[in-house]
């Protein structure tokens, strides 16, 4: 029997120890999402502080490379140790991760502690996704993923300022120190109150599967990003993204021949969880031409600080908190179709404020764009999330959250590659300030085209709430 016909697992879990045990996954979420945030705000002073030059994306590339390259192993870990032990590991070691984020004192290390915590978080943001819901009813899961992306985007509204106040009033050594008391606290409590998820099956680890599916990611991923050093037409650039592709169509046939894969792929026939996977990779662009090539933007071409483009930021992430929490309301009433919609059509006006900027372009106007776009994030990610999870079994959450999770991270690493790719080619024809912000539009302008698709992939979505399977 494989985990997709497994049957479901009837586990019953009183109020309070539910709410109890969101909690506790909820400091994870929140040292995981703050991680992600804070850092993109000091990208041009740690660049400086260590002459990084170019190579100052790996601190954002090395980070997300490392997550998509533990995610596939995560579903298989959780099953076979348990989600609640799981998660406190990791989240003790990300813990420690970010003590040696902190103390780094080269580019190098800085590097290596930044890919030690994205494989942390790889483990940590798809079983924390499952322990959620394996904690609720399918009736109740909008409502408890609502406040589950509520607090996770409470990170990104604390992160810009608080970081560019840290950067500006401190050193940037200290983004990471704020993940280290929190991590280990949750540790702690998390192994009183966190109540441990339902027995699933264990399988043997798919070895051919880990390697195919890892060394595939991470070598096509290498090679985006390797691009703007060696350049598109290189020789170099073009090996490493033709064995990825051999590697990962290797992974794919062997995963639908496999009785029990590392990563069930078969959940990929269930029409409304794939179309919600697309749409995630799709609304990912946006979310990063925002997250990187804002602070980017504003820190060079206008010389604003750290704290100011921080302070820019942040109302941008409290209206994606806020919506989150509406959108997992609203999917657990009206299905995920129009509020899936209504998000994508408002990331789209507030991508679009931020696609067509001039060097005069008032701040009010930028960060009024920044915060419709964040207003349709929660709207668009929560009902999705939601309604592809509730159309699977839930003996099969797990894989479901490990491939939703790779999608997210995946696709942030490949934006991230490809954005810079694009951007850094303008600017290296850019003769004036002007030239150089229209390079900076060029990410927004891609984001458009990926929210215009992700639209007409919103229209086939389930308009009626769904129970699980």
């Amino acid at each position: 029997m494989t985990q997709l016909d497994a049957p479901t697992a009837a586990f019953p879990i009183p109020p309070r120890q539910r709410w109890a045990g969101l909690g506790v996954v909820l400091v994870g979420t929140l040292i995981v999402a703050l991680d992600s945030t804070i850092v993109g705000i000091a990208l041009a002073q740690i660049g400086r502080a260590m002459d990084a030059g170019q190579n100052i994306q790996w601190v954002v590339t090395a980070n997300l490379l490392a997550v998509a390259v533990s995610l596939p192993a995560a579903g298989w870990i959780a099953d076979r140790v348990g989600a609640k032990q799981v998660f406190l590991t990791a989240l003790a070691l990300f813990s420690l991760a970010s003590l040696g984020a902190a103390l780094a004192p080269n580019l190098v290390v800085l590097v290596a502690f930044r890919a030690m915590q994205g494989l942390c978080a790889g483990i940590i943001n798809p079983i924390s996704m499952t322990i959620v819901l394996d904690l609720f009813p399918p009736s109740e899961r909008g409502r408890a993923m609502g406040v589950w992306g509520l607090v996770a985007m409470t990170a990104p509204a604390v992160g810009p300022t608080l970081g560019g106040y840290l950067v500006d009033a401190v050193s940037w050594h200290w983004l990471f120190l704020p993940n280290v008391p929190l991590g280990i606290a949750g540790a702690v409590v998390g192994r009183r109150l966190l109540v441990a998820s339902p027995d699933r099956p264990r399988t043997p680890l798919d070895g051919l599967g880990l390697v195919l599916g890892a060394s595939g990611l991470a070598l096509f991923l290498f090679g985006l990003a390797q691009s703007r050093q060696w350049g598109w037409g290189a020789p170099r650039t073009w090996a490493c993204l033709a064995v990825s592709l051999v590697l990962l169509t290797s992974f794919v046939v062997h995963a639908r021949r496999k009785t029990n894969p590392l990563l069930e792929l078969r959940l990929l026939r269930t029409p409304v969880f794939r179309r919600g996977l697309i749409i995630i990779a799709l609304v990912t662009v946006p979310q990063y031409a925002r997250a990187v090539f804002v602070p980017l933007q504003f820190q060079n071409l206008r010389g604003y600080s750290a704290l100011k483009v921080g302070a820019m930021m942040t109302p941008s992430a409290i209206a994606t908190a806020l919506s989150m929490a509406i959108g997992g309301r609203l999917v657990d009433r009206m299905g995920a179709r129009r509020p899936a919609i209504a998000g994508c059509l408002l990331m789209l006006v507030g991508t679009a404020g931020n696609a067509f900027l001039t060097r005069s372009a008032p701040v009010w106007w930028i960060t009024v764009a920044l915060a419709v776009q964040g207003l349709g994030v929660g709207m668009v990610m929560i009902p999705i999330t939601v309604v592809g999870l509730n159309a699977l079994p839930d003996a099969s959450l797990t894989q479901a959250s490990a491939l939703r999770s790779l999608t997210n991270q995946a696709g942030a690493a490949v934006a991230v590659a490809v954005l810079f790719a694009l951007v850094n080619a303008r600017l290296a024809q850019a003769t004036t300030p002007l030239g150089a912000q229209h390079a900076y539009n060029l990410a927004f302008q891609v984001a458009m085209v990926a929210l215009v698709i992700a639209i007409a992939c919103s229209l086939r979505l389930p308009s009626r709430p769904q129970s699980s399977v």
